[in-house]
């Protein structure tokens, strides 16, 4: 499905992870464009990798549920919290906008709206309303910046802002810029929220025996409280906003579950230039909504066809989760 994927899109690669929100077990994980184990060296070097675990990339709005989790567990804000939301805003010398046309100079939104509409501006008015280190505390306790310890070679931490960051780089931050995450880390931070707010760190393994075939104890991490369950509740009670939206019933929506998810649209960090070109598209998406299990999660970097996590990612999410 992750091939068809790169076909359709014409993207540089992709990557899919299928994660059992109440353990943290993943049950599948795929990288593309692959290689042929018995002829490495006829593909390309940066091919080799496991890019979910290895290749660090700026999440974009699938972010915005962490920022949500954090401002509603800390009591910052509600879904219910009302905001005006501008056409432009600025961020330092710079201006922040939305991906969608505003209908009216002033959109008075609520959260639940905000992370429905995937509004930018929105996002960085509510983060604005708390304290920016109560902010990265959070979003290092949902497990960014380090690594996750799962059973796989290079693991990457990422790049989280250092404690002093300034105001405009807490405002990039809140809607998925500004930092670096993995895929394995962001799945299991949403996951995490999602399971009434207990974080288990991601695991390959489900078991180990030993050469008599006796089953030898498995060193796990403890399961820890990252938000308290009325907060989880609430988020996904977010999520099923999105799927639930007018773009979301086009595009997002599964035929047999109900579904909660979050689109995500970066722009593409480029090492050759130094600069952004293009973008990384992703959607995250989990089922069933009043008992949560599986969580998918899709990345897309750099399509050639499609600019959205809508068009590029959420197509094999659903498809893998319709599956599952």
């Amino acid at each position: 499905r992750l091939a068809a994927t790169l076909t359709s899109t014409g993207a540089d690669s992709a990557f899919a992870i299928v994660l059992d929100i109440k353990t943290g077990q993943l049950l599948a994980l795929a990288n593309g464009p692959g290689f042929d184990p018995n002829d490495v060296q006829a593909s390309d070097k940066e091919n080799r990798g496991n890019r979910a675990v290895a290749a660090p990339y700026e999440p974009g709005s699938v972010q915005k549920i962490l920022t949500a989790a954090a401002l509603i567990d800390s009591k910052t804000a509600t879904p219910e919290t009302k905001v005006e939301v501008p056409e432009r805003l600025m961020s330092g010398d710079r201006p922040i906008k939305d991906a969608f046309n505003h209908e009216a100079p002033i959109l008075r939104l609520n959260m639940r709206g905000i992370i429905a509409r995937s509004s930018n501006i929105g996002t960085v008015l509510l983060a604005r309303q708390m304290d920016k280190h109560v902010l990265r505390d959070y979003l290092l306790s949902f497990g960014l910046g380090r690594k996750t310890g799962i059973e796989l070679p290079g693991e990457s931490s990422g790049i989280m802002p250092k404690a002093d960051y300034e105001d405009r780089t807490r405002d990039q931050v809140a809607f998925g810029q500004a930092l670096a995450v993995t895929g394995v880390q962001e799945a299991a931070a949403l996951a995490g929220i999602l399971n009434g707010g207990v974080y288990n760190a991601p695991t390959v393994i489900q078991g180990i025996t030993d050469a008599e075939g006796r089953t030898v104890p498995v060193d796990r991490q403890t399961p820890r409280r990252v938000v308290s369950a009325e907060t989880s509740e609430q988020v996904r009670d977010l999520m099923v906003a999105v799927v639930d939206s007018e773009n979301g019933q086009r595009g997002l929506k599964l035929d047999s579950y109900r579904s909660g998810g979050k689109t995500g649209t970066a722009q593409r960090a480029d090492t050759t230039c130094g600069c952004y070109r293009g973008y990384v598209t992703s959607y995250a998406a989990f089922a069933p909504v009043d008992d949560p299990r599986i969580l998918t999660y899709v990345v897309v970097t750099n399509p050639k066809a499609g600019d959205t996590g809508t068009g590029t990612a959420a197509p094999a999410v659903r498809d893998l989760m319709s599956m599952a």
